[in-house]
């Protein structure tokens, strides 16, 4: 076989092993995006290409008020997001991974997270120029989290070059140990760091803004 076939072939070997996942190096990110009202939110879907199960699942600790549930019911916010989607990127896990998450996110921004199974789903809130009540309604907790989800929170960008994650949601309420998860999924490449809400640092990452509880 000459050398031309067999590059060919162990091509489209790879290829075919990262469809089905096999090769870890990599994420994929969906983004999408929502306009209600003349104002525009941004989702993003990060896949870690493999399963993640995590120790302890958050479950609902509290009533979902009525107007959580006239928005759910209402306006389905998710099935819309996911009919305006702008692109799918693969960015590499390596020394310029968070570099080139950084640059298609906004640092300004504070968003809502839930980590599910297999993808971390961001949502934009509020940034730290202007907070818009459209964007906190469409970011609510209760929308992305799937049963059985791993983690939930609010979350911002440090320095450009670090996710901080803590604990903020009045939906599910989850402990320590369920943001402690996200370093286990995200794994090699990721640059993050997990604060309480109770911690004595967490305002000096998430104190820009007047806190809204999500």
């Amino acid at each position: 076989m000459s050398t031309k076939k067999i590059h060919k072939k162990n091509n489209n070997k790879t290829r075919k092993n990262e469809r089905k996942g096999h090769y870890k190096n990599y994420i994929v990110v969906d983004k999408y995006k929502l306009e209600n009202f003349g104002v525009k939110t941004y989702m993003y879907v990060i896949h870690f290409n493999k399963q993640y199960t995590c120790k302890k699942s958050i479950s609902l600790t509290r009533r979902i008020d009525y107007l959580k549930k006239y928005l759910v019911d209402s306006f389905h916010v998710l099935e819309q997001f996911k009919k305006n989607k702008l692109y799918s990127k693969k960015i590499y896990k390596n020394e310029n991974l968070m570099k080139n998450l950084v640059k298609i996110m906004n640092p300004r921004e504070k968003y809502t997270y839930c980590l599910n199974k297999d993808t971390l789903v961001i949502i934009e809130t509020f940034t730290k120029d202007e907070y818009s009540i459209m964007k906190d309604l469409m970011s609510k907790h209760v929308i992305y989290c799937e049963t059985d989800a791993c983690a939930s929170g609010e979350m911002v960008i440090h320095n450009n070059d670090t996710f901080v994650f803590d604990n903020n949601s009045g939906t599910f309420k989850p402990s320590i140990k369920n943001i402690l998860s996200l370093k286990d999924a995200l794994g090699n490449g990721f640059k993050i760091k997990v604060v309480s809400k109770k911690s004595k640092n967490h305002d000096k990452y998430f104190n820009y803004v007047e806190e809204h509880v999500i």
